[in-house]
């Protein structure tokens, strides 16, 4: 017997399979009745995010709702984090019964360019920096940081930019390590002394 997730995730990576299972008992509804799928209710949710929808419909498995999503299907889904809205129909009552956010993650193994997996913050870093050493590109000269462009920026402004967003790295690579079970990567000091 398949075990599933009894929760929506959190993220999955597009070109995967997808499946979770929610329980009728865990949706709740203003009637105070569980919306169970062999009484006739649906499970439906949509994803949302700038330029792109995305419409899933769990199928029954017994009383609960089991939705399962073929890799064929999201590997057509575009990467982004996106808003979604789960809610149960039958006849003319509906009911939302969840919210949140999903990330949905590129595929690496499609992207026929390549892609930048540098986060926002590093991007900006690397561009800075590039421009303080006289080599930053077209599209990092265009960059636009506190409303002024990069490659208009005089040094003083660069200089204070770069030691922000370093520190903002950093706070990125300590929370990737803290997230991989490595610890922060920072140093505590302690004084120990007498009373």
């Amino acid at each position: 017997m398949t075990e599933y997730a009894t929760t929506e995730p959190e993220s999955f990576t597009a070109g995967d399979l997808v499946a979770w299972k929610r329980a009728a008992a865990a949706l709740v509804i203003p009637t105070g009745e569980a919306p169970k799928a062999s009484a006739g209710w649906a499970l439906t949710y949509a994803l949302v995010k700038t330029g792109a929808r995305i419409a899933i419909t769990a199928s029954a498995s017994g009383d609960d709702h089991l939705v399962s999503i073929a890799a064929a299907t999201t590997a057509g889904y575009a990467a982004g984090t996106y808003a979604w809205q789960a809610y149960v129909t039958k006849t003319t009552q509906r009911y939302l019964v969840g919210s949140g956010t999903i990330r949905i993650l590129p595929n690496f193994a499609a992207a026929a360019g390549g892609h930048d997996a540098r986060s926002h913050v590093k991007r900006v870093l690397d561009a800075i920096e590039a421009k303080l050493e006289a080599r930053a590109s077209k599209e990092q000269e265009q960059m636009v940081v506190g409303g002024q462009v990069v490659g208009m920026m005089p040094i003083h402004r660069l200089l204070e930019w770069r030691d922000r967003y370093r520190a903002a790295y950093e706070n990125e690579q300590a929370a990737e390590r803290v997230a991989n079970g490595l610890g922060s990567g920072k140093q505590v000091l302690v004084r120990f002394g007498r009373d």
